[in-house]
């Protein structure tokens, strides 16, 4: 009877079989989620415990041939290791050669990491979880009459990475993480408000669960009976989830493959100030500011510390192994977990993970206190990329819009729908704030690519297009 294997202890035995089976190099990446999911909406209606495993294989024949297979099964026979395999390179073996291909990574000298997992994280029992999630029900119903329903989630768990190739890299990490995600709705006269809080950490007790209820009902009722505000240019100030919705915009554009592939909007312009000169932004995995600090990226390559834009001038781009030897420079450590999502998508451009905007020196009342005519932005949300070399993104607002006037918050308005240039609006910036947060998170359906930790931010200007339905 062929031996059975737990996927994600296979990682070692995939890349020497397929050696032995005729590849000249191989890779294997597997993975492990544990996650527990608790949904409520006024009370909790599901309890869910997940174990996903998944594993993405890549074979090389006569020296530049390459293809990969993604696998989401738990246990793995030798048989069935082996069949794939020889399935792989046989079909490798017809390809044509990448010319840009040289090799795989070679091992690096890895930063041990000590604050990715915490236990309690992974270990905190559905029971605590019903408690808190009830208390906070409770307070969100008993904080206003008008408040007809307190809804979310909350996911802990943790996610474990092992990469190996026959170049000798063997690397292994774990991180623990916890996301809660509460909507607050209510309702007065046909109108109804809407309020939203969340948090994600590696450590469950960094999170506040009735601190963000609170928060979230105040905006509800706040938000109720909404006046309309005409579509025209308006100040902002954007909270961080707000900002968060456009990070893709800007990380997609540090991407060495857009960039060689014309699609970037630093093609050309790369080392150009295209930014206020307030706006600095990094890429590190080892800071541990950035929720997806991790010490090697999805190829088992070291990260280190990108300079994306200094002082408003745009500064590196990101690389993995196969752009930087295409290239003729090091790798940056910016290959993405090949799988990185439950659903099976997989992402291969090198793109910054870890990204950080630097908080600036003013409170988030005093961003407000400087607006003449403006809105506070809670989020965004449908935001699409109309124009990728000119970052041109449209969207919409929701879970809280307001007017500002002479530094004061007025009242709600109703959403509007945005199209604008991410150059033009960041090209001049008023103030950022003094407090981060972390977000674009762990999310209730799939896995974790990337992070965006961010103050909040004012800018002089932002144009609104039209009023949503």
């Amino acid at each position: 009877m062929s031996k059975i294997y737990d996927l994600f202890e296979s990682s070692e035995l995939i890349v020497d079989t397929a050696i032995e089976l005729g590849a000249s190099q191989a890779e294997s990446v597997v993975f492990e989620e544990k996650y527990d999911t608790t949904r409520f909406n006024n009370e909790i209606h599901q309890n869910i415990s997940n174990r996903n495993m998944g594993a993405y294989i890549t074979v090389v024949v006569d020296s530049n041939k390459l293809s990969s297979i993604s696998l989401s099964i738990g246990d793995l026979t030798e048989d069935l290791l082996k069949g794939y395999i020889h399935d792989m390179i046989e079909y490798t073996k017809l390809l044509k050669g990448d010319p840009y291909f040289s090799c795989l990574p070679q091992p690096g000298k890895i930063k041990c990491d000590s604050g990715s997992y915490f236990p309690l994280t992974v270990e905190f029992q559905p029971h605590d979880k019903a408690e808190i999630i009830d208390s906070c029900i409770r307070s969100g119903l008993d904080y206003d009459k008008r408040i007809r329903s307190v809804n979310g989630y909350f996911v802990n768990g943790k996610r474990s990475v092992k990469i190996n190739n026959s170049n000798g890299v063997d690397e292994k990490h774990d991180i623990s993480l916890a996301d809660v995600q509460i909507g607050v709705s209510s309702e007065e006269n046909g109108s109804v408000g809407k309020g939203y809080a969340s948090k994600t950490s590696r450590d469950i007790s960094e999170l506040d669960l009735i601190a963000l209820t609170m928060n979230s009902s105040e905006n509800s009722v706040k938000s109720l009976n909404p006046k309309t505000a005409p579509p025209k240019e308006y100040e902002v100030v954007l909270k961080p989830s707000a900002l968060s919705a456009r990070k893709h915009s800007i990380s997609d554009g540090f991407s060495t493959e857009t960039y060689n592939d014309g699609r970037s909007f630093l093609c050309g312009r790369l080392g150009e100030k295209l930014f206020d000169e307030k706006i600095i932004i990094t890429d590190d995995g080892a800071d541990e500011r950035s929720l997806t600090a991790t010490p090697f990226d999805g190829e088992g390559v070291p990260k280190r510390k990108l300079k994306m834009v200094q002082d408003g001038v745009t500064q590196s781009l990101c690389y993995d192994t196969y752009y930087a030897k295409r290239d003729g420079v090091e790798s940056t450590g910016h290959c993405p977990n090949k799988i990185d999502r439950m659903d099976g998508s997989i992402f291969k451009s090198p793109i910054p993970m870890n990204m950080i905007l630097e908080p600036g020196d003013v409170s988030d009342e005093s961003l407000i206190k400087d607006v003449k005519e403006g809105l506070l932005i809670t989020r965004m949300h449908y935001v699409t990329v109309i124009d990728e070399k000119k970052a041109i993104l449209s969207g919409m607002t929701r879970d809280g819009t307001w007017l500002i006037e002479n530094g004061e918050i007025k009242y709600p308005v109703k959403d509007l729908r945005f199209m604008d240039s991410m150059l033009k609006v960041l090209s001049s910036v008023d103030a950022i704030g003094n407090e981060s947060t972390v977000e674009n998170r762990l999310r209730e359906h799939c896995g974790l690519l990337s992070s965006l930790t961010t103050p909040s931010i004012k800018l002089p200007s932002m144009r609104f297009t039209g009023l949503t339905q």
